[in-house]
């Protein structure tokens, strides 16, 4: 499988008027003041989960993302061609992730989309020890694009244990 040609594809747009507007209005304070103090840009990715709990404490809003159930509110696709779409079907990604394929030769071209809810178990159960080899590398580099954009933070209770075969593994700290 060529991993070069895994890419991001989608990732949620926030409408941040309505949002700051709504949450002002309720609250009597910016969801976004945090933001602000943590140099979190709100084009960044991880803005929108970490104002979400209107805390104003975004690095702690993202660590805890997983355990308040916020990443359901935050979607991701990838795009990618690979070698055996079945391999993808007999893990059971779609049961976690939308799955689509389009055949051409012997070759597919495949979406996974979910919410980070999706990504963040799919990528704890796909970066085991027991996991497929090529699922874990697929994930491993899906993991390398959500830590460039700093959605990796949700991730912060699992260690990353390189293992001999060049990938590694999430264990939980």
């Amino acid at each position: 499988m060529d991993l070069t040609t895994i890419m991001p594809l989608t990732l949620t747009e926030i409408n941040w008027p309505t949002f700051i507007k709504m949450v002002q209005d309720f609250l009597g304070f910016s969801p976004t003041r945090g933001l602000d103090e943590a140099k979190i840009d709100l084009k960044h990715p991880t803005a929108f989960l970490g104002a979400l709990d209107c805390e104003n404490k975004p690095l702690v809003a993202l660590r805890r993302a997983a355990i308040k159930n916020t990443l359901r509110h935050y979607f991701a696709s990838f795009i990618m061609i690979i070698d055996d779409a079945d391999l993808l079907i007999s893990l059971g990604l779609q049961d976690t992730l939308a799955l689509y394929t389009r055949r051409e030769g012997s070759r597919f071209l495949t979406i996974l989309s979910g919410t980070m809810w999706d990504w963040y178990h799919a990528m704890i159960i796909h970066t085991q020890r027991e996991a497929n080899h090529v699922a874990r590398q697929i994930f491993n580099t899906i993991y390398g694009f959500f830590k460039r954009v700093g959605l990796h933070v949700i991730w912060s209770h699992y260690s990353l244990n390189h293992i001999q075969d060049n990938t590694f593994i999430m264990e939980p700290k």
